[in-house]
């Protein structure tokens, strides 16, 4: 710690010191000496420490920059090994009277991660006892010398004691030199960064981290395979909660595997209970319930054996993302840290988790089991460390089987005691909202409305105030938006309207609230990064200054001054959040655009034009929910299909809208007019008379080619054409009726509006690129270079690359597009690189962009990001990625993604992307594309026919060089298909959708 001028008098200055170590020189006065460098090449100094004793007897080493001590160094009486460190002393030299041993100081239960060092020092009769990084050892031996008064302060001399058997040993396990403060500050921070990103939802840059860390991991730990297999865990537990299974089973896996060859039977059941999640996260119940108990019953073995020596440490990831019912955006967010305490009270809290993860598998499977709730409950309650979050996740679990049973009152009885337990330790954070919203379904079950409706706005406030991650899933949501709705059908209040419609905006699925984190984090480290990074830091000090006021509230031995000093520090910790938020929103407004889901219906209102609508979809478990917006109001409604049934329409309809080898299926007519009558119907009339409606849906109904949905029943002799010769020509399609585009957001709609008012737009014309050449094998190295990926990540890139053959029809219809526009340009074969697209002049002022590829979401564990691919050319990697676009200035008033399935994926992506059919990779490469600044992306849901895309790429650039906007000129474009009947099928027409605001006009 820094020493205080005040903290010396003048006779400090001249004290000697202890009576102890009377006989050993001292320098004087107290002053910082020198300690020449370390392993890592840093200047090194040491500091006395004043505080606990009249005159200093103890010295901090500091290398570099830091302002944490690497180490530590104090005089004491006896020669006795430092606190903490447990290891064998090793005599290590004896040189001018100073006798050295150091030891290996040995992990601590949960401990992973580097080693340290324990140095105990002797001379004439006094020792120096201590801690230090191994690439601090010289420094410190240094310091040693001096605290003996064998040394004058100044510079390290060359010492036999420096180089000794253990840095021996260690220099020959790392490469780069033993680690230091440096490598070992850095691990850590990756490692944090990780779990925050697991906290809010972020699971692919999680996933990301946790990578990087286990690189990182084998250069500052190669010899913790302990903590090695942790790392591994934490990576599959982020790929299933990315819905990515296959790779997280494989993951896990290898963790398990490599927890048991570290001897570590403990972490080994950690994994299990992941393996749970895991099962749990793909509707697997009955394997999930069975993992859990497993996990639990291995756990009680270890207990009676006492055979287990663990160093397991359970994370802020242990049960990340537990999707009680099966659907991607149900994530549970169960967030435990337990530092610090013995390896019993680690395995009943994982036991704990076991038997919670186990009944929800039970419920799930129409079992709801309070038996195994009370184990949950009980196992915490022998632990010495009980988290509040996992009880208060119990208790929200214990009052959803309460109200399964009808028992409203106990339901809510159970929601308050977890409530009461978290607002000692964990106020306003998601676990209060998720007990708040247990409580209004309990109160709405005993009819008390208005109370119901008021504890939902508690928690709605409270998510509304997650500034990493605001917003929610749709069955957290679904309570309170059908108490909203209820009160609105009784009063038809246009304020709740704007409730319900507010409310409903800020929900969202897994897959767009990742994207969205990602590009936040990748902006942070570009566009105004100072500011992002102390909005970031004013984040994590409000957060920290409100959980010391909430641990000094519920303390009995705090005094008034206590907390008025917390309440101080929290004001400023809030105003210093609010001037830190307003930096970010002058310089780089997109930042918290990603973030912040919320906008008025009011400027909603505001932004649409005469004759559009705004129509919001979001399904969910027990029923799905819906909102028009006009220029007139807002009206809600319910979706009377419940989510695993809407999902399997969806699943069908785009199903029959694909080609199957060679043969085209018939389309699935009946199930388009079901669907069209849950989520159009309800507001026909008022659809009528409005020429565009922007649709916002997201996860899988994202990948529904709404265009082609029914809005009548076709009649007979239709129905007979379409037997005998697939002729669709007359079918009642909704493209018939409205012009529609796919919108990202109410936040993203209403900027995109703005911004288009405001902004003069491109004056270039057509750019368009296609017909890459594919060369995987460079690709994956340059790739896997660039970002220090293992030769393991690049060959599953390499793997995935070859799997993408060349397109060489794009090329033709690059240039097409090219000659559409006067002045227009194409780049195809070897010259279509991302190179050229990152550095080429006219790309950033073009009109319109083509691109005209294969679009992919996510090559491999390593590399999950969405791209397109190009040529390499000579010093690229043949990839634009999403987060790239960012770098891009780009002006173009439209982006056309001409390629394979540039908006969604195949049905057998699912297990390598986590993609349920596609269409969530609209949150990815065309929500980039926006963000860069194109206000509307043209994309395709699956391979569209090569002539089919041409002629209907060439009716829409002509109808698009007009004056008319985008999404009227899509229309054209289709009809010129649908009327005709050899391209009357969906497949040919409905697969390119517009996304972002198709109001655009290309010619302004």
């Amino acid at each position: 710690m820094r020493r205080s001028w005040f903290a010396l008098g003048a006779g400090a200055l001249a004290l000697s010191i202890a009576a102890g170590f009377a006989g050993v020189a001292q320098a004087r006065p107290y002053e910082d000496f020198g300690l020449g460098q370390n392993g890592e090449a840093q200047a090194c100094r040491a500091q006395w420490r004043f505080e606990g004793a009249k005159t200093p007897d103890t010295v901090d080493v500091y290398c570099g920059a830091w302002e944490q001590p690497s180490g530590q160094l104090k005089l004491i009486a006896t020669p006795t090994a430092p606190l903490g460190c447990d290891g064998d002393a090793v005599a290590v030299g004896n040189e001018g009277g100073l006798s050295v041993r150091q030891i290996t100081c040995g992990r601590t239960e949960g401990q992973h991660g580097a080693v340290r060092y324990g140095l105990v020092a002797s001379a004439n009769g006094h020792t120096v006892s201590g801690t230090v990084y191994p690439a601090d050892w010289a420094p410190a031996v240094q310091a040693a010398k001096v605290l003996l008064g064998l040394s004058k302060p100044g510079p390290a001399p060359a010492s036999e004691a420096a180089a000794t058997p253990g840095l021996r040993e260690l220099n020959a396990v790392y490469t780069a030199g033993p680690p230091g403060q440096t490598a070992v500050v850095n691990y850590e921070l990756l490692r944090r960064r990780g779990y925050e990103q697991n906290v809010v939802w972020s699971f692919g840059a999680s996933e990301r981290d946790f990578t990087e860390l286990l690189r990182v991991h084998a250069q500052v730990a190669p010899d913790d395979k302990a903590g090695e297999a942790e790392i591994l865990a934490e990576i599959g537990l982020n790929l299933s909660n990315a819905r990515r299974f296959s790779e997280a089973s494989v993951m896990l896996d290898r963790a398990q595997a490599q927890a048991l060859a570290a001897n570590d039977p403990l972490l080994a059941t950690k994994v299990t209970n992941y393996r749970a999640i895991n099962a749990l996260n793909q509707g697997r119940f009955g394997d999930a319930q069975r993992l859990a108990l497993e996990g639990n019953a291995a756990r009680d073995r270890l207990a009676a054996g006492a055979a287990a020596r663990p160093k397991d440490a359970i994370t802020p990831a242990d049960a990340q993302a537990i999707d009680a019912m099966s659907r991607p955006g149900d994530t549970r967010n169960l967030l435990l840290r337990v530092d610090d305490v013995s390896p019993r009270d680690r395995a009943m809290v994982l036991s704990a988790q076991g038997s919670y993860v186990a009944a929800i598998s039970a419920r799930a499977q129409g079992r709801p089991s309070m038996g195994l709730l009370d184990d949950a409950l009980s196992r915490l309650s022998l632990s010495g460390a009980q988290p509040a979050w996992l009880a208060s996740q119990i208790y929200e679990e214990r009052s959803s089987v309460r109200l399964a049973a009808r028992d409203a009152g106990g339901a809510e009885r159970e929601a308050e005691t977890g409530l009461a337990l978290i607002r000692q330790l964990a106020p306003g954070t998601r676990v209060e909202a998720r007990l708040l919203f247990a409580a209004e379904r309990a109160q709405a079950a005993m009819g008390q409305g208005p109370q119901a409706l008021g504890t939902g706005r508690a928690a709605v406030a409270i998510l509304e105030r997650q500034a990493e991650s605001p917003g929610m899933p749709a069955d957290l949501a679904a309570g309170h938006l059908d108490v909203l709705f209820q009160a609105w059908q009784a009063t038809k209040d246009p304020a709740l309207a704007a409730e319900y419609f507010e409310t409903l905006a800020m929900v969202w699925d897994g897959s767009a609230s990742r994207a969205a984190a990602q590009l936040a984090a990748r902006v942070g480290d570009r566009e105004a990064a100072g500011p992002v990074r102390a909005y970031q830091d004013a984040q994590r000090g409000y957060r920290a200054a409100l959980s010391r006021r909430s641990r000094i509230g519920a303390t009995a031995e705090a005094t008034p001054d206590d907390v008025a000093a917390a309440d101080r520090d929290l004001d400023t910790a809030s105003q210093g959040l609010a001037s830190a938020e307003a930096q970010v929103r002058a310089k780089s407004p997109r930042y918290l655009e990603l973030l912040d889901p919320k906008v008025t219906t009011g400027d909603l209102r505001a932004a649409l034009q005469p004759g559009e609508g705004y129509l919001r979809l979001v399904n969910a478990p027990a029923g799905g929910f819906g909102a028009l917006v006009t220029r007139d109001g807002v009206t809600p409604f319910r979706i009377g299909l419940k989510g695993p049934e809407l999902e399997t329409l969806v699943t069908a309809v785009r199903g029959s809208s694909m080609i199957k080898g060679r043969r085209l299926p018939d389309f699935d007519l009946p199930d388009a007019r079901t669907l069209y009558k849950a989520l159009i119907a309800p507001v026909d009339p008022q659809l009528a008379g409005l020429t565009t409606v922007h649709i916002d849906a997201g996860g899988s109904l994202a990948a529904l080619p709404f265009a082609a949905l029914l809005a009548s029943d076709p009649a007979q002799d239709q129905l007979a054409r379409i037997g005998l010769e697939q002729d669709y020509t007359g079918v009642d399609w909704l493209a018939r009726h409205h012009n529609l585009d796919l919108a990202l957001g109410p936040a993203a709609f209403v900027r995109t509006r703005q911004n288009s008012a405001q902004g003069a737009g491109a004056t270039g014309g057509v750019v368009a690129f296609g017909g890459f050449k594919p060369d995987p094998h460079l690709a994956a190295q340059r790739i896997a270079t660039a970002r220090g990926l293992s030769d393991h990540c690049r060959d599953e890139i390499e793997k995935a690359l070859r799997g993408l053959r060349a397109l060489p029809q794009t090329g033709p219809e690059a240039e097409q597009a090219a000659g559409a526009f006067p002045g227009g340009r194409a780049e195809t074969g070897a010259a279509f690189t991302d190179a050229a697209f990152r550095t080429e002049g006219d790309v950033g002022n073009a009109r319109i962009l083509v691109l005209a590829t294969h679009g992919v979401l996510g090559l491999s564990s390593c590399f999950a990001e969405p791209a397109l691919l190009t040529s390499v050319g000579p010093d690229g990697d043949g990839l634009i990625e999403a987060s790239e676009l960012l770098d891009r200035a780009i002006r173009a008033r439209l982006v056309v993604l001409s390629a394979c399935d540039t908006a969604g994926g195949a049905a057998n992506d699912v297990g390598r992307t986590g993609l349920a059919d596609g269409g969530e990779a609209l949150s990815g490469l065309a929500r980039a594309f926006i963000y860069a600044g194109a206000p509307t992306v043209m994309a395709t849901q699956w391979k569209v026919d090569a002539t089919a895309s041409s002629l209907q790429t060439g009716v829409f650039l002509r109808a698009a060089a007009g004056d008319k906007p985008v999404v009227e000129a899509l229309g054209e474009a289709q009809k010129s298909l649908y009327d005709t009947a050899e391209t009357a099928h969906p497949f040919f027409w409905s697969g390119f959708v517009l996304i972002g605001d198709g109001s655009v006009v290309i010619g302004k």
